[in-house]
């Protein structure tokens, strides 16, 4: 009589059928190590550029959009940015790992019979720790060679994990939009955003509590068949919401090869160590994290008497322009070229604060511009540009310029949108000059807050020339 597999068992007991797939398997892993080192080298380069791209693409989008619009293309770049940290980071452990193996196969390959206890010349007490608690070298090649072959696997089973978080966020913001259009224009959109977000994914995750409950009483699956079939209904639309069928195939493999606890450890850690580096890469990219031994020099630009970014021969604007800035700090022009530029995150409420009677020229968002399709009025340029210069007060010598002329410019450093002034310098002497912009606080803000604004010179520019 043949004995009956044991269906529910571990996969300990190998039939020759299984014996067959083991060898065929070990026959493909001797030849894809090599396309693996291949595979991790080249993205390794390819990747070590994508952060760079990805922030001039972030600043590029973000600094043309509102904070309304801007939240999309926020998360668009963030997930991103996530994904190739991700990828980065299992790509450099893989060609490390994967590169140890190789040296430690050529070292079994030229000491085959490994250590030689006898003519070792350590201490005893050294010698004792050695044989207990070092592992041999065909260990050591076993453990680094299934941590290598499962890289690639913990890779896209972390990717598939970004990317469901951003795929299952698009719904709630689109419906977010709509809704702060045409129902509630006077709500914050990412207030409406987080509260759909979290509506979406809180039948989930009661579906989910339910569930272990079941687990810890099997009898009640049988005492409440309707809650199990609403149950199995609700985790089924989230397991093809969530790519269930890409990446639960993976994330079964190791839950039951490897323990709970360093299971969730595991996730924290990574977890905790992407949310790091992204903290950490937006403090170092807004200038906030630094190292130097400069101890006697002032770290504001304000105060060292000459900031490079507000002048544009000196060619230190980066990839947008954030501040105002002149052609050069040494005028020899007729003229003083002042180009105030335009934040739509933060100065389009301003605006609208300043003028609340001012109607936009066109609507917000995504549009198609046809040839032929009609631009802004000279009546809707002249309201826009005067309420333009109450956004801005500028000062020359300590003597404030009134009824500027400005123009509507596009800078070509980043295509970054704001208006333009002209200011004749034929009545200047020869010498040092200087320029005083100061941009109008939000009135929004709390006392306390316009007193820290005024008191840091938060908004307060100057641009020292000479002639």
């Amino acid at each position: 009589m043949e004995p009956t597999p044991d269906l529910e068992g571990d996969e300990g007991a190998s039939t020759p059928s299984e014996s067959t797939a083991l060898s065929s398997l070990e026959r493909r892993r001797q030849v894809a190590w090599e396309l693996e080192l291949l595979i991790s080298g080249a993205l390794l380069v390819s990747l070590f550029q994508a952060p760079g791209w990805l922030s001039r693409t972030s600043e590029r989008l973000v600094m043309h959009s509102s904070q309304d619009t801007g939240l999309l293309p926020f998360l668009v770049i963030y997930i991103l940015q996530m994904i190739v940290m991700a990828l980065l980071g299992a790509f450099l452990i893989h060609f490390v790992v994967r590169s140890f193996w190789v040296g430690l196969i050529g070292l079994q390959g030229a000491y085959p019979g490994g250590v030689r206890w006898r003519k070792a010349d350590f201490s005893p007490v050294q010698t004792d720790v050695y044989r207990r608690h070092a592992p041999t070298l065909a260990q050591l090649e076993e453990r680094s060679d299934r941590l290598a072959s499962s890289m690639f696997a913990l890779l896209f089973l972390a990717t598939f994990m970004i990317l469901v978080s951003f795929l299952s966020a698009m719904p709630s913001y689109f419906v977010a939009r709509l809704l702060n259009r045409y129902v509630w224009p006077e709500a914050d959109i990412f207030q409406i955003f987080l509260i759909l977000y979290f509506a979406l994914i809180t039948p989930m995750m009661v579906a989910q509590l339910i569930d272990r409950w079941f687990k810890k009483r099997p009898e009640a699956l049988e005492r409440w068949p309707r809650l199990r079939r609403g149950l199995e209904k609700v985790m089924t639309f989230y397991h093809y919401l969530f790519l269930g069928p890409l990446s639960a195939p993976l994330l079964a493999v190791f839950s039951t090869h490897t323990s709970s606890r360093w299971t969730t450890v595991g996730s924290i850690v990574v977890s905790l160590a992407l949310g790091v580096t992204m903290i950490v890469t937006q403090l170092a990219s807004a200038g906030a994290l630094g190292f130097d031994s400069y101890v006697y020099f002032p770290r504001d630009p304000k105060q060292a008497g000459l900031d490079a970014a507000h002048y544009e021969s000196l060619d230190a604007l980066g990839e947008r322009v954030v501040v105002p800035t002149i052609q050069s700090d040494m005028i020899t022009d007729p003229y003083v070229r002042l180009f105030l530029p335009f934040d739509p995150r933060r100065d389009t409420e301003q605006l609208e604060e300043l003028c609340p009677e001012l109607e936009p020229i066109h609507s917000e968002g995504l549009s198609v511009r046809l040839p032929l399709s009609p631009d802004a009025t000279e009546e809707q340029r002249r309201a826009s540009l005067a309420c333009f210069r109450r956004l801005y007060t500028v000062s020359l010598d300590d003597q404030e310029l009134e009824n500027l002329e400005l123009s509507f410019y596009t800078h070509p450093v980043g295509d970054t949108r704001g208006v333009l002034a002209y200011l004749p310098t034929r009545d200047l002497a020869p010498g040092k000059h200087q320029l005083k912009i100061v941009k109008q606080l939000d009135e929004e803000e709390t006392p306390e807050k316009q007193e820290r604004a005024r008191r840091l010179q938060r908004g307060v520019y100057y641009l020292p020339f000479w002639i």
